[in-house]
């Protein structure tokens, strides 16, 4: 027997834009080998999604990966009830990310189970469908396709109707470039076959570096699968043969009163009529009147008698039957007192697990939804990171930490917390290469001088401590402070030393304080208020922006020598978010691009799999062989090999002080600061 069925084959269209257009991302999804969820059919994601500060790639990928866990949860329900199970799970992620304000989310969802589709969408999302040469959109056809209210927040409605064989979709993100070609899209969409449409898309980044596209095609074609058969089994397993008795032969069995035979007698008169009466209430099928009834199986062992009981005064009770039965009534006066104890705390434990499952905290009702999400993200970081997309799998890995993060601080000691951080940490450990630092204790900075902040070294280390009074450079030598400088009205984020002087810059106010000869210098530099990073070497301030590098030369002397220093034909990374200097200058995008440039010029670029968060720091020293990113959150250093770009270890920092920063020596030796101002050596 063959069974014949509608199959979409899609093709998933993704090009990624500048940093600008935000994260686009497309999905595709099907049951496989599952013959239960197959009913189910195809489930498809479009989305994109942009802030102007905050990271937020990672919530089309998770939108996505949940979405797919709730629609194939339950294979036996019906596709619709599954799609809008769907929605209502997908909007309580939905609502978190909207506490970001100037968030732009647009999301597609779609399904496809048979000839059936249903669609909702978030923002803008276009559905093009091609059929018998005429395209239409989806959600502006009210012929073609019904769309059924539902009570959601974020995904409002749902979109259903009929697709047909040879039928072609477009599902895609509608950008500007995309609207302007829309024209061009929907003749492609009729005349070409998948892979031309897809070739077509690609050759209009060739024209346009900036375009960017997440679309998914979709072709719907028969498929002939031919239906297993059903197994025979052989006579000798069937269950052992009944007594089969017409129902005339039941009848005639028993014996009745006259009265019965009369009643029986009537209704059987009345059969023929009953059998002809119509199935349903459109009378259009009935039942031939001269039905045969089908034989009747029944067991030939003996009904089981129950006995009665009866009274000549008083009916007992059914209570008191049952008590005297379980022998309850004739016990001792120390084993009822036994037994009403065992009652009393069998009722007050039922009260208390009612009372945790009707009366749950608000606070413990937040923190299990955290930890529900915080499982999605893991378990699709696992997934991505079975499938070596190591940057996607920590970002999901981050955005579960921060799901926890947001946990009352009641119910983040709780068993459910504590263990859903302990598996998304081993999942780190794993995709960092993590491991545990050997430290010993290098030097203690007095806590009277300040809070030590920041570290730096030349000749010797030089340490950046804020105190009540202003901030304050020490030097260290023999585990101690060895000399102090003082620089008033001064905010530095990062302390920068070269041989016997050091610099630190102020991005508040745009001040650069150095040491030269024993004296300090406070100098005010022009224009750099705005840098995203900033390096001194050499007596030069190179500024990080933007959309560029500038060098202030001699800063240090207290000039102005403002210049780009970029070559006018050399770019940057997307988002450039973090740079170091050893002569050659590294910068580090926020999708964990790295790049190098040598005067001017860029010499490399290497995929780091890392991506640098709010916090971050990338540190290095001229003669060491490894650039360090450290994440001050997670008590974490991140080595990198400076030829290749690749992740060779991360240094795991155990003991609650967090890292203030890191440093590193002409031999190559890795120094942290923790909060409590001490100054550790991690040893091989």
């Amino acid at each position: 027997m063959e069974k014949i069925y509608l199959k979409p084959e899609s093709q998933e269209i993704l090009i990624k834009g500048d940093a600008k257009e935000g994260h686009l991302d497309a999905f595709s999804y099907d049951p496989g080998n599952d013959e239960n969820a197959k009913r189910l059919g195809s489930l498809f994601v479009v989305g994109h999604v942009h802030h102007l500060t905050d990271d937020l790639s990672y919530s089309v990928n998770l939108i996505a990966a949940l979405a797919k866990r709730e629609y194939y949860a339950t294979p036996g329900i019906a596709p619709r009830e599954a799609f809008s199970r769907t929605l209502k799970k997908v909007n309580e992620v939905v609502e978190d990310f909207f506490k970001h304000e100037g968030l732009a989310v647009n999301i597609g969802v779609f399904a496809i189970a048979g000839e059936q589709i249903f669609l909702s969408r978030l923002g803008k999302f276009k559905l093009l469908l091609a059929r018998d040469n005429r395209v239409v959109d989806v959600f502006n056809n009210v012929d073609l396709f019904d769309k059924e209210h539902i009570e959601q927040k974020q995904f409002s409605s749902v979109v259903s109707g009929k697709v047909a064989a040879s039928d072609r979709l477009l599902a895609f993100y509608p950008n500007k470039p995309l609207v302007a070609r829309e024209r061009y899209l929907k003749d492609y969409l009729v005349k070409l076959s998948p892979a031309e449409f897809s070739d077509k898309i690609h050759d209009i980044k060739t024209g346009k570096a900036d375009f960017a596209c997440a679309a998914v095609h979709i072709n719907l074609q028969k498929v002939t699968q031919i239906a297993s058969a059903p197994a025979i089994q052989p006579q000798e397993l069937k269950h052992p043969a009944v007594e089969t008795i017409q129902p005339a032969a039941i009848l005639a069995s028993k014996k009745h009163s006259p009265t019965q035979k009369k009643q029986e007698e009537k209704e059987s008169a009345e059969m023929p009529k009953l059998a002809s009466s119509p199935l349903n209430q459109g009378g259009s099928k009935t039942e031939p009147e001269n039905k045969i009834e089908p034989a009747v199986s029944i067991p030939t062992e003996m009904p089981r008698i129950i006995s009665t009981e009866f009274s000549l005064g008083k009916k007992t009770a059914h209570w008191q039957t049952l008590l005297r039965r379980s022998g309850l009534l004739s016990l001792s006066k120390r084993n009822t007192a036994i037994l009403v104890g065992a009652v009393a705390i069998i009722i007050a434990g039922g009260a208390l697990i009612t009372r945790g499952i009707f009366f749950t905290s608000p606070e413990t009702k937040v923190a299990r939804a955290a930890v529900s999400r915080a499982q999605v993200a893991l378990e699709n970081a696992q997934a991505s990171a079975s499938q070596e997309k190591t940057l996607e799998a920590r970002q999901l890995l981050n955005t579960a930490l921060d799901e926890l993060a947001g946990i009352p601080e009641k119910e983040k000691n709780s068993k459910e917390v504590t263990a859903s951080a302990a598996s998304i940490m081993q999942a780190l450990d794993e995709i960092d290469n993590a491991q545990e630092a050997n430290p010993s204790l290098a030097y203690e900075i007095p806590l009277e001088l300040g809070n030590a902040a920041m570290i730096s070294f030349g000749d010797t280390m030089f340490a950046g401590v804020n105190s009540i009074d202003g901030f304050r450079v020490v030097s260290l030598a023999s585990g101690s402070v060895e000399k102090t400088y003082d620089v008033k009205e001064f905010a530095p984020t990062r302390l920068f030393t070269e041989a016997k002087t050091w610099g630190a810059f102020d991005p508040s106010s745009g001040n650069l304080a150095t040491l030269r000869s024993s004296k300090v210098n406070k100098y005010a530099i022009s224009g750099a208020g705005s840098a995203i990073d900033t390096n001194l070497y050499g007596d030069n301030l190179y500024v990080l922006s933007a959309d560029g590098i500038t060098r202030v030369a001699d800063a240090a002397l207290g000039k102005q020598d403002r210049s780009a220093w970029l070559s006018s034909d050399t770019s940057l990374p997307a988002d450039p978010t973090l740079m170091t200097i050893d002569g050659s200058v590294y910068v580090m995008g926020k999708d964990g691009t790295l790049s190098v440039y040598y005067r001017g010029k860029k010499t490399e670029q290497f995929s780091t799999g890392l991506a640098p968060k709010a916090g971050n720091l990338l540190t290095t020293s001229a003669d060491s062989a490894s650039l360090y990113l450290v994440d001050r959150e997670l008590n974490r250093i991140h080595v990198l090999d400076k030829k290749t770009g690749t992740l060779t270890k991360t240094i795991k920092i155990s003991g609650g002080n967090k890292i203030s920063d890191v440093a590193v020596d002409a031999s190559g030796s890795v120094f942290f600061l923790t909060k409590d101002n001490k100054v550790w050596k991690i040893l091989d």
